[in-house]
């Protein structure tokens, strides 16, 4: 398992944790190892793509964003 896929996995749940039920059910989706392609086609295209730099890390890694609205107000 590669640091980007697991800073990957981690920004996707971190950025999607605001709606933990449904959240949680998409996430449940995504295994390590998975290619950008099998993503897309477990959640779809991402709402926001950017490139981030973590403290600590020299590179820029890809993060992709998505926006999980629940089914009832909370």
């Amino acid at each position: 398992m590669t640091k980007r896929a697991i800073l990957f996995i981690l920004g996707l749940m971190l950025i999607a944790s605001g709606c933990a039920g449904r959240a949680n059910e998409e996430l449940a989706k995504v295994e390590v190892g998975m290619t950008g392609q099998m993503v897309k086609k477990q959640l779809g295209q991402p709402a926001k793509v950017r490139l981030v730099r973590f403290t600590g890390h020299e590179d820029d890694y890809l993060v992709w964003q998505y926006n999980f609205v629940p089914d009832r107000p909370t």
